[in-house]
């Protein structure tokens, strides 16, 4: 009896062993594609946001110190578009928000405050996510930094 045990410890840990090489293999196979398809998917972002840099409207000055890339979106219930808000800073940190109501609650962003010198620049990345199932139609909301703000208009099809 004590022959048998032993063969059997013998086959259990052989099968063992195969099932830890496999698995093995399948990492090795699965980690460079995965990661590939989250860079591929990061490019993808960011190229969005650079093109969103190019469409800024001007700079910003003292008397007007918030910039967007784009103040008008059309957009279909579900869709996403990047948004760059430039400001000039007044030298204390500041908050970006946005308007409280429907279309308010669709921009996303890392919240981070500008806390940059006086008459340096700072930019927000933020994403226009329009939910899924939104009725068609215009929607307003105002993105605020400190006592300033501007509005923005989403057209919904």
């Amino acid at each position: 009896m004590n022959i048998m045990q032993k063969k059997g410890a013998i086959e259990f840990s052989i099968t063992t062993i195969i099932i830890v090489i496999i698995g093995v293999i399948i990492l090795a196979i699965a980690i460079p594609w995965l990661t590939g398809t989250l860079n591929k998917a990061g490019g993808l972002t960011d190229s969005a946001f650079d093109s969103a840099l190019r469409q800024l409207q001007g700079e910003p000055t003292r008397d007007n110190p918030i910039v967007l890339s784009q103040d008008s979106f059309t957009l279909r219930e579900g869709e996403k578009a990047p948004l760059v808000i430039r400001y000039l800073s007044d030298g204390s940190p500041q908050i970006l928000t946005f308007s409280t109501g429907a279309g308010g609650s669709w921009f996303k962003f890392d919240g981070t405050p500008a806390n940059v010198p006086k008459d340096q620049t700072y930019d927000w990345r933020v994403v226009l996510d329009v939910p899924a199932g939104t009725p068609n139609g215009g929607y307003f909301a105002r993105a605020s930094i400190g006592d300033k703000s501007v509005p923005i208009v989403i057209n919904v099809e």
